[in-house]
């Protein structure tokens, strides 16, 4: 979303990113007015610590998200689109506070270091939840679809490929936000109680434990994301995660070491096993046969109940069941060789593919416990049969599922199928 005042363009995202920065300036300014010493390099340091967390945050997301980039190079630094990384803008801008306090003393005082990073993460999380605003402006970083009260329309162009027979979906940026506040609460509480000093690295840890462990969470919601391999995982998901419980490790035994704030310790301790655990729980196991109990590249019959018609449909498929037939899919054939192929996942999960060395377009039926959660039509085959799995469109799963259909392109309407509707594996 752009305007324009006096015939120069602004772009919102822009103005509010901009605004975000300004309002952690200024908070880091409050902070540091006791501390002369700091205070006297101030400009300095936070001229270097933004600037190099400006480029980190560009460079990492066109690097986690070249495939988006590679034909379009030119759009790498178009920032005002959106494609600003938190993990890129950590890098980056502790790099360029390092690089400040060695230009100021010629070698690396860590505890100048730790001191400044204590300041910085007091200020982050209130400008995250104001940047956060920028995504809801771009219609970006939103969730899986929802129909809950609070969930939000996207624009169809805005949509993710696969998503575009849902309206309404998660709000993301706004949990995030949520998150930020409360985050930047505690931290603000602790300050002004001095429950911790400023250099002590307990807030730079405390932040860290928090943003890792929560936004990890986050991630599970997310569409648009860089995988891990042929996981449901994120790799920023990953990287957080560890970072997440990396700090609170860390924070835990420096409090316990220090033989200081025993209680918060142990308290600390239970939140990293509770959060811990929850984001590493059980995913919902499918219901019906078991995979190891089918034969992989059996031909099965399957029945399908449809609410646009009282008359079932029986239909023949191949069924493929283990991960390197899984990872194979249709790849290479000039023609099914049935009425589809059926893929059965152990558990309940979000999957992605795409068309890799596909001849034929296709349509994808993406089915959870028996029960049609999602469609994805007339699937285009590669433009050419040489692109890489890097340059080949993802499509993902509208939520969680354990089977996913693959039938020539037109198939599901000819089918009559619609959301709601049942598969029967016998």
């Amino acid at each position: 979303m752009s305007f324009q005042v006096l015939g120069l363009q602004f772009h919102l995202y822009g103005l509010l990113i901009g605004l975000a920065a300004a309002t952690a300036i200024l908070l880091a300014e409050k902070v540091v007015q006791n501390f002369p010493a700091q205070k006297a390099v101030f400009w300095q340091v936070v001229s270097a610590a933004f600037l190099g967390g400006l480029i980190g945050a560009r460079v990492y997301h066109v690097w986690t998200d070249w495939p988006l980039y590679v034909q379009n190079f030119s759009q790498t630094w178009q920032i005002w689109n959106g494609g600003l990384s938190i993990i890129g803008a950590f890098i980056g801008g502790v790099g360029g506070l390092i690089a400040a306090v060695w230009w100021q003393k010629k070698k690396v005082v860590w505890k100048q270091v730790v001191f400044w990073m204590d300041v910085a993460v007091l200020c982050l999380p209130v400008a995250q939840a104001i940047g956060r605003l920028g995504n809801f402006v771009n219609q970006e970083l939103y969730g899986l679809p929802s129909t809950l009260p609070w969930a939000i329309p996207i624009d169809l162009q805005h949509r993710v490929t696969g998503y575009q027979n849902f309206t309404t979906f998660h709000p993301l940026f706004a949990y995030e936000a949520l998150g930020m506040l409360i985050c930047a609460g505690l931290l603000w509480w602790m300050k002004q109680k001095q429950i911790w000093q400023l250099g002590s690295g307990r807030f730079m840890l405390t932040y860290f434990a928090w943003y890792g462990l929560f936004r990890s969470g986050l991630e599970s919601l997310r569409i648009e994301k860089t995988l891990i391999a042929q996981t449901s995982i994120g790799f920023n998901q990953a990287v957080l995660f560890m970072i997440g419980i990396l700090s609170l490790a860390a924070l835990v035994w420096k409090l316990a070491w220090q033989g200081k704030g025993k209680t918060l310790s142990l308290t600390l301790m239970a939140v990293m096993l509770v959060v811990a655990g929850g984001l590493s729980g059980c995913t919902p196991q499918s219901k019906g046969e078991e995979v190891s109990q089918i034969i992989d590249h059996s031909t099965r019959q399957v029945r399908l109940s449809r609410q646009a018609t009282s008359t079932p449909l029986q239909v023949t498929v191949e069924v493929v069941t283990t991960p390197e037939s899984i990872q194979r899919g249709l790849s290479g054939r000039t023609e099914i060789g049935s009425d589809g192929m059926l893929f059965i996942f152990p558990q309940i999960s979000q999957q992605v593919f795409w068309m890799k060395e596909m001849n034929f377009d296709l349509d994808m039926i993406w089915i959870a416990d028996g029960k049609v959660v999602g469609i994805t039509p007339n699937v285009p085959k590669p433009a050419s049969p040489d692109l890489g799995p890097s340059q080949l469109q993802r499509y993902a799963s509208p939520t969680g599922v354990n089977m996913v259909l693959e039938v020539p392109a037109g198939t599901a309407k000819q089918w009559q199928l619609q959301v709601g509707d049942a598969l029967e594996l016998p």
